[in-house]
């Protein structure tokens, strides 16, 4: 595989350093950390009663049926609550619902009593 470089008047950068980055979820629990999912599609839904086609279905009663949704636009994966009803949390803030946040690297996702961290490798 050939490598692009593109040369910079401070030197050069690798351009498609962005593009194999792998964006990853964890579900922590106390001091432990599971793998949950390595996101390549370009939604999921994230809920207790969601399809097996929506992808990512937690066990937890404090969840709506289909509670938020993870999309990827251009490079980038954004969170957006579903108007659910215990709300979704980003790094402690309670999103507006429907409104797209962008993600970022060690980023905590709070829904109901889980925590998911997003991590891009």
């Amino acid at each position: 595989m050939k490598l692009k470089f593109l040369k910079l008047k401070f030197g050069t950068i690798l351009l498609f350093e962005k593009l194999f980055k792998k964006n990853k979820l964890y579900i922590e629990s106390g001091t432990s950390i599971i793998p949950l999912k390595t996101l390549r599609k370009k939604m999921y839904q994230v809920g207790r009663g969601v399809d097996i086609t929506s992808e990512i279905s937690l066990n937890s009663n404090e969840l709506s049926r289909v509670h938020a949704t993870i999309e990827k636009r251009r490079l980038d994966y954004y969170l957006i609550d579903n108007f659910s009803k215990n709300g979704t949390f980003l790094n402690g803030e309670r999103l507006a619902p429907g409104i797209p946040y962008i993600l970022i690297h060690n980023d905590n996702i709070e829904m109901g009593d889980i925590c998911i961290k997003y991590v891009r490798e």
